[in-house]
């Protein structure tokens, strides 16, 4: 048992090396801070953005010959909770800045599922003050407050973020909402708030929103 548990750790730390080692090419930026409110008028603040290189721009290799990335619609994706780590050092949710935490989210759930759209149109992807991922196991009632807190905190973040979109980029073009996980708890609610009912509606194309349940119409 105490190699498995050995073993197991080493595995943990290699894959998490990687993300550490890519946090050094991010910008500089000033210590982090809980408290540090997204601005989504500064690239930085958006893991993927067409106005920017990054890992969502990535094509497998067997696929990159005559690759054609089609920019007529949008796709607003929300990251899942890349923010797991048992001692929860930052409090109920993750800062925006901290570049190891950053580096973790784009060289995974950038990389690897906000890419599949890239042949679908534009990503933005914004980073956002993610709840950690005990806030989905509360033990006790005091932890279910500072869960929904967290929550709600996060979900500010993405509306804050969708709502600069719209104002400054989207001019009218179809809309694609992609989401796994944490990032589809946010999507449920951005969903019912922007587009249930709403002119805003008539844009979108489909939603993706994996990971968690979804409530369906009784009746059709």
């Amino acid at each position: 048992m105490r190699y498995l548990i050995i073993g197991f750790l080493t595995l943990l730390f290699a894959c998490n090396r990687p993300y550490y080692k890519m946090a050094k090419n991010y910008p500089h930026v000033p210590p982090y801070s809980t408290n540090a409110i997204p601005d989504y008028a500064n690239l930085n603040d958006w893991a993927a953005h067409p106005y920017k290189k990054d890992p969502a721009d990535s094509v497998p290799r067997p696929l990159s010959n005559g690759f054609q990335p089609d920019s007529t619609a949008d796709v607003f994706f929300i990251h899942p909770t890349t923010y797991t780590e048992k001692e929860r050092s930052f409090g109920w949710n993750a800062p925006i800045n901290h570049t190891k935490l950053n580096a973790k989210t784009d060289y995974s759930t950038i990389l690897y599922q906000a890419s599949i759209f890239n042949a679908a149109g534009r990503i933005f992807a914004p980073r956002y003050r993610q709840a950690h991922l005990s806030a989905y196991f509360p033990k006790n009632s005091a932890d279910s407050l500072h869960a929904m807190a967290a929550f709600q905190e996060a979900y500010s973040d993405v509306k804050a973020a969708f709502e600069y979109y719209l104002q400054h980029w989207n001019h009218g073009r179809p809309i694609i909402i992609a989401s796994h996980s944490q990032g589809s708890t946010h999507a449920i609610r951005l969903l019912k708030e922007f587009f249930d009912g709403k002119f805003l509606q008539q844009q979108l194309v489909v939603a993706y929103v994996v990971g968690m349940p979804v409530g369906c119409p009784t009746s059709i």
